[in-house]
């Protein structure tokens, strides 16, 4: 057998792995293996977040500690202490500035656009409700909305099968 038959041969096995082709994967196959995936990750992660958590909290108090008594990192600070409080008050005046300087600027624009209220009357003539439908529609908990053939609508409260209104709607 010569070389190049040897490569391609290697060549359409490396084709021929399902890892190359995943569309080769059934739908199903492959969401069975997604979900089984999250869910090893998520019991992983559960299970061994603790631990690593026990882990980093004991590694750095043995640092803090290191750093800061034994090596006398607490003078240190003290020393310090009148910059950390600059720097951190330089910080929070920044900031307020920052939004006072929005709020001058961009306070009083309103940018949203807001939708105009309909009319329980235009609500009515849109949908071709009953009078006095409409009302009754707005003080319903909870609504039952029925599409028929020829754009035609039954409406019906949810908890009382008794309240029906019959419309017609124009499709978009």
């Amino acid at each position: 057998m010569e070389k190049w038959e040897k490569e391609l041969r290697k060549r359409r096995k490396f084709d021929d792995l399902i890892i190359n082709r995943p569309e080769a994967l059934k739908v199903t196959r492959r969401r069975i293996e997604f979900s089984l995936t999250t869910l090893g990750w998520a019991i992983w992660i559960f299970l061994c977040r603790p631990l690593l958590i026990i882990l980093l909290w004991l590694v750095s108090f043995r640092v803090f500690f290191r750093h800061m008594v034994d090596l006398g990192g607490l003078i240190g600070l003290q020393e310090l202490k009148f910059v950390y409080i600059s720097v951190i008050i330089f910080i929070v005046f920044m900031i307020r500035g920052w939004s006072f300087y929005n709020k001058v600027r961009f306070g009083k624009k309103t940018r949203r656009k807001f939708v105009r209220g309909v009319s329980e009357k235009r609500l009515e003539e849109y949908f071709k409700l009953p009078d006095g439908s409409a009302h009754q529609l707005q003080n319903m908990k909870a609504i039952d909305i029925e599409f028929l053939d020829k754009h035609q609508l039954h409406i019906r409260d949810a908890e009382r099968s008794s309240a029906r209104f019959h419309g017609h709607f124009k499709p978009s």
